[in-house]
Formats: structure tokens, sequence, C-alpha cells
């Protein structure tokens, strides 16, 4: 289970009862194209809105860390890069699942809705202490 903020999931829920015709047209995507933003003005959910607000609660529950930078590739800005991200639930979610199914990679793939499991190996993280407890229990006498 992924939680929410209430606001966040509230809004969604209005978005998506207001253009449920338009997101059907685009195969369930919410963020499609083709939208007159000045029609809708304030109801339209920006493509980065979800990532904007959940630096913003990162920021204010002081786990805004910052683990390197990188050079953007058009050589102008510097970009930090966060320890906690929405992608990082991605890849917590993604773990998540793969251990309660125990270590099913190909569900997990599923779930992912990777088209290669190799590709959800990389996002399923185990800690050293896991694995070294997990080779004990597997060739313990």
């Amino acid at each position: 289970m992924l939680i929410i903020p209430l606001m966040l999931f509230n809004q969604t829920e209005q978005y998506m009862a207001q253009f449920s015709a338009e997101i059907d047209k685009a195969d369930g995507y919410l963020f499609f194209k083709g939208v007159d933003r000045k029609q809708i003005a304030e109801q339209y959910v920006e493509p980065n809105y979800t990532r904007k607000l959940f630096r913003q609660y990162v920021q204010k529950a002081n786990l805004d860390e910052i683990y390197d930078t990188t050079q953007e590739p058009d050589g102008h800005t510097i970009r930090r890069l966060h320890l906690l991200s929405t992608h990082s639930l991605r890849h917590y979610a993604i773990t998540k699942f793969a251990k309660m199914s125990n270590g099913n990679l190909l569900l997990a793939s599923k779930f992912a809705r990777h088209r290669e499991p190799h590709t959800t190996m990389t996002y399923i993280h185990t800690d050293k202490k896991e694995l070294y407890d997990q080779i004990d229990k597997t060739f313990s006498v």
C-alpha cells in the first residue's frame, strides 16, 4: 500500500472525474496531450505536480538529503540528486512486493510493469545483513 496525502488523493479523484473521457482516450494516462490548459486553468494536474508536492513534504520532514550532483546533458544546470524522491518510492514498492512474494522475480516484474525481469532486479534492494542472514539460514545444518 502506498499512502499519499489526502489533499493529493482528493485532487486526483476530482481531476479523474472531470476528465474521465479524455483519460479513457489516453489509455488511462492522467497526463494526456491535447488539453487546452487555458480552459481548465487550476484543475489541470501538471506532470511534475506530484513530484513538487512530494519534495515539499520531504523538506518539511527534514528528509531532504542530497547524495550527489550531476551535470545535465545540456551543460547549463547542475542537478542535486536527492536520496528520497518519488522514484525512490517506486524502488521501495517493488522491493516490498518482491519480499512479500517470497522473492518471486516474475511476479515482481509484472507488478512493476517491466518487460524484462533483469530490469526489475535493479529495483529490488537487499541490505547486507538481510543477505547474510538468509545465507546462514539456507546453509545452516
